[in-house]
């Protein structure tokens, strides 16, 4: 079962805040060098603002990787564009979960 907690609402840190201007819309940022993820639970919190409603694509991923050290053997873990979130872990059928409007 999937459950979504109601955030409550918090003033957003503009030192932390990713804004990305590119008329293109190919943009992305990433983290350069793989972390090791010691835990068995994992939790994500997105705040998501796009400049016009009809933007549509991918903009979060989470990928599990071969190496500590290089970006090689990329799995998907967590994958999440304008229509919900896929979760694709190793002990679970790959789920599609849609947001709630």
């Amino acid at each position: 079962m999937f459950y979504i907690n109601t955030c409550r609402l918090i003033a957003v840190n503009i030192d932390y805040d990713l804004y990305i201007n590119d008329e293109s819309h190919s943009s992305s940022v990433a983290l350069a060098a793989p972390f090791v993820l010691n835990t068995n639970s994992l939790s994500i919190a997105l705040w998501v603002n796009t400049m016009l409603p009809i933007l549509k694509g991918v903009f979060f991923t989470l990928y599990s990787v071969e190496s500590a050290h290089l970006p090689i053997g990329k799995q998907v873990l967590v994958q999440a564009d304008e229509t919900g979130v896929l979760v694709s872990f190793s002990q679970i059928r790959p789920m599609m979960y849609s947001y709630a409007i």
